[in-house]
């Protein structure tokens, strides 16, 4: 378990892709500026070294947690199917969208009914 974290610059192949990094929220207790006035991510100091590992190979992540404590911890890794086109049928008024879409969420154990934003 971390008791810290380790400021990070964030690597220019981290950052130019936007499935990794979205931007630099400066509110936001994942970023950070470092003294050099560097944005970085705020990583937990017991998983820096992985991190790091992981950056020199050219492996992309997209987020980090030690789990602090929990034993659940986790690394985000950006794999070659993440940036594979994704396509969806059309919707089409009168196709009985909602109607699938309540069946699905409900074989999920999802409840039915539109989400947040649809």
């Amino acid at each position: 378990m971390c008791d810290a974290a380790v400021l990070l610059p964030i690597p220019d192949f981290i950052r130019a892709d936007r499935l990794c990094f979205s931007g630099f929220d400066a509110g936001s207790p994942e970023f950070d500026l470092d003294e050099q006035g560097r944005e970085c991510f705020a990583i937990d100091a017991c998983i820096v070294p992985t991190v790091q590992a992981l950056w020199a190979k050219g492996v992309k992540t997209t987020g980090c947690c030690c789990g602090h404590g929990s034993g659940h911890g986790v690394i985000g890794l950006l794999t070659a199917s993440d940036d594979a086109p994704k396509f969806a049928p059309p919707y089409r008024p009168g196709d009985d969208y909602e109607r699938r879409r309540d069946e699905s969420r409900q074989q999920s154990g999802l409840a039915p009914g539109p989400l947040r934003g649809e």
